[in-house]
């Protein structure tokens, strides 16, 4: 180190210790702001150049004459939903607006009156949506040296060229989704030298762009403009009754394209496109009513006329040309051939064996009243218990008649069938009715001295439908003589000998028979089905028998293959289903009488083919 270094070292040491941010540099972040026109700045330009990129300017409705040229990254918002409320006027000169920077997104703009109404200059990665570009004398949109740009949901209509691309990569642009007619040159002109995507495009005409194939807006060479959108219209219902008031819903779609595909997952043309509705029969509105498109679709009311005839309705979309529509029809009607009948809704729950009213209606294949029909019908049901089993005769195309169902169920439907044609009801339940009688279960019993028998009561009406179980409520005797005694539903008998068991319940009374015998008998157990040795190919098999036991038994071990489980005996029969294997089954019931002192089993052997499908 030289002399003279050596002596300035101490003064630049000072230096750093006196100023040490003056030799760090400073970095500063701003977030993106928001800038309101007329509310910030009176015009669009000066925004534009007191804005930092990344910034948003909103635009307030009116008309803003000048040529705007965005320099910074910005998105500049219009109106989305009525762009032409914000109109930006070039005043006959240059553009409307000009795009000279990357990543800008402009949407809710009407640009017009310039040489352009949008031009992209040196400008990629854009985002141009739900704007109109209209009276320009060069292009509604024109795109010079820009690539990746995104141009959807645009209005770009009365221009000499829709869109103008040149001096561009056209295969990295997309131009989807827009309403492009009337421009009188081309509605889009690619002199690059490669491919555009512009499918899903309205271009004036349901046969699409020309020169082929169809009478739209001309397209250029390496313009991918197949499939197109397409308008369609429909109806629903296809008929109405012509009464002066039954209505039709009229639908324009313009979400299908020439490929017949539906395109509603993908974009829409713009919203607020209008459509025009006329009609030559009946009403909609008037004869002729315009409606704006929400997502590709919209929709008119048609109100028939009181005059058996057929509507037209053509819905027409921009240029509003015989080649810009579609039709589609709707029958007026006093009613057409007899299709099916119909029900008014029963009411849920009906009383077993009390009238209740029902209304049957003859419909045509559109639901529109039959009134010509007159006939008779039958009438079912699913408990099997309707009265009447016909109806009367039709007035007007209706029947309203009384009916009564006997049998209590859930879930009951009825249904009429006339002329080949038929129609059930909506389902209900029918509860029981009034109580008539009880029944004591069991009616016969056996049972040794010394041991109980337990009693049941149900109720029912007239018609044997059950209005449940009572045995809470039911006071249960016997005979005098048979001795014993009750605790509530459990007799203990102490008398030999056969006896009678009454139960009452509100003034209802029901017997059975009892048999008292001395001692206990030992069971005897036999498998009536399957026999020993039966074979089959099947995986399951019903085990059925009896086991009959002084006293009666009420269940009694079934053992399969060694495994066990118990099934019930019901006045000494039994049945049960159960599972095989392949090979041979062993299959074993046995039983004890309730002293425990005697006992009984049978087997049985099913065998299964190894070869079976089980």
């Amino acid at each position: 180190m030289t002399a003279m270094a050596k002596k300035f070292l101490p003064v630049l040491f000072a230096l750093v210790l006196a100023f040490p941010l003056a030799l760090v540099p400073c970095a500063v972040s701003a977030s993106p702001g928001t800038i309101y026109v007329p509310g910030d700045y009176p015009d669009i330009q000066s925004a534009i150049d007191a804005a930092s990129p990344g910034d948003t300017i909103l635009v307030a409705a009116g008309t803003y004459t000048e040529n705007v040229e965005v320099n910074e990254q910005l998105t500049l918002t219009g109106d989305v939903n009525q762009p032409s409320n914000v109109v930006v006027d070039a005043g006959g000169t240059r553009s409307a607006i000009t795009l000279a920077v990357d990543g800008c997104v402009l949407q809710g703009f009407k640009a017009q009156n310039g040489r352009y109404g949008i031009k992209l200059e040196g400008s990629n990665g854009n985002t141009l949506t739900n704007n109109i570009a209209t009276s320009n004398t060069g292009a509604g949109i024109n795109l010079e040296g820009s690539n990746n740009n995104t141009l959807t949901g645009n209005h770009i209509t009365g221009n000499t060229i829709g869109v103008k691309i040149q001096e561009s990569d056209a295969s990295t642009t997309s131009i989807n989704f827009n309403n492009i007619y009337g421009n009188t040159s081309y509605g889009v002109d690619n002199a690059s030298g490669t491919s555009v995507d512009a499918e899903n495009n309205w271009w004036g005409a349901n046969d699409g762009p020309s020169p082929s194939p169809g009478s739209g807006d001309k397209v250029s060479a390496n313009v991918d403009y197949d499939p197109w959108i397409v308008l369609g219209v429909s109806s629903s219902p296809a008929s109405i009754v012509a009464d002066g008031s039954s209505t039709s819903t009229i639908t324009s779609d313009m979400t299908i394209n020439s490929d017949g595909a539906d395109t509603s997952g993908l974009g829409h043309i713009p919203d607020g496109t209008q459509i025009i509705f006329t009609t030559d029969k009946g009403s909609i509105g008037s004869l002729q009513v315009t409606k704006e498109t929400i997502n590709g679709k919209t929709t008119a009311t048609l109100t028939s006329s009181t005059i058996e005839e057929t509507a037209t309705v053509t819905a027409k979309a921009p240029p509003y040309t015989t080649v810009a529509q579609d039709s589609t029809t709707v029958d007026f009607t006093f009613g057409g051939s007899l299709d099916h009948f119909t029900f008014d809704t029963i009411s849920s729950p009906q009383t077993a064996a009390v009238t209740f009213s029902i209304t049957i209606t003859a419909k045509d294949q559109y639901e529109n009243t039959v009134t010509s029909y007159t006939g008779t019908n039958t009438l079912s049901d699913t408990t099997t218990t309707i009265n009447p089993n016909s109806t009367g005769s039709f007035t007007n195309g209706v029947w309203t008649g009384n009916v009564t169902i006997t049998k209590a169920q859930t879930g009951v439907t009825i249904t009429t069938t006339g002329a080949g044609k038929s129609g059930t009801s909506n389902s209900f339940d029918v509860t029981a009715g009034s109580l008539d009688h009880i029944i004591i279960s069991p009616g016969t019993a056996s049972i040794a001295a010394g041991y109980s028998q337990t009693y049941t009561a149900e109720a029912f009406d007239q018609y044997d439908s059950s209005l449940g179980d009572v045995t809470n409520d039911t006071t249960f005797e016997i005979v005098a003589g048979a001795g014993g005694s009750w605790a509530a539903n459990v007799y203990t008998p102490e008398e030999i000998g056969t006896w009678t068991v009454t139960g009452t319940y509100s003034g209802k009374s029901g017997t059975a028979t009892l048999t008292v015998i001395e001692g206990v008998l030992p069971p005897t157990v036999s498998i009536d089905s399957p026999k020993d040795r039966y074979s089959t190919t099947d995986s399951t098999v019903t085990v059925e028998g009896t086991v009959v036991a002084i006293p009666a038994l009420s269940e009694a071990p079934l053992t399969v293959n060694g495994k066990s489980r118990t099934i019930t005996v019901s006045d000494g029969a039994f049945s049960k289903k159960v599972t095989l294997v392949k090979g041979d089954n062993t299959i074993t019931v046995s039983a004890s009488n309730l002293a425990g002192t005697d006992s009984d089993s049978i087997t049985v052997t099913v065998h299964v083919p190894i070869s079976s499908g089980v």
